[in-house]
Order: C-alpha cells, then structure tokens, then sequence
C-alpha cells in the first residue's frame, strides 16, 4: 500500500483512541476494551511528543513529569476525528 491512499485503507485508526461512533467494526474500541477490564484509572489518553528524545503514550492518566500547566477540559461538541 502507498500512504498516499491513507484515506481510502479498510481500518478506522491506528490503535484505537477514537470515539466509539467512529469504528468500522462491531465492539469496544481498543480504549474501551482496556477500559472494561479495569486497567484504566481513567478514560483518558496523552501524548508526550519531545523534539529530541523519545515520546510517550500514557494511557489511563497522564505522566505529570510532561505536564506544563494545569488541564482546562473542554466539552466535545461534536464525536469526530481528532487531529
């Protein structure tokens, strides 16, 4: 496959981070399942994206050795893709 054709390829994302109503197949989105197991503290996600050393991907919480400021949480308005 060529990344150019990104758009058309049959899946709904790379891990699974997306909102539910979003997927392309039946059942919990990579989140949910670990989410439904307990795994999670909370439903959330970050990423840690440096310039020059490797990132993160935290899952159920935030590392808080990558955070600047305090969060300020918004309300989704719309369920669509994040970028």
């Amino acid at each position: 496959s060529n990344l150019r054709d990104w758009g058309s390829m049959p899946f709904d994302g790379v891990l699974g981070l997306g909102f539910p109503v979003l997927t392309r197949t039946p059942g919990p989105t990579f989140l949910e399942a670990l989410n439904s197991t307990g795994a999670l503290e909370k439903m959330v996600f970050g990423f840690y994206l440096p310039k020059d050393e490797p990132g993160q991907l935290v899952l159920g919480g935030v590392d808080p050795d990558h955070i600047a400021s305090d969060f300020t949480w918004v309300p989704v308005l719309f369920e669509k893709w994040w970028t």
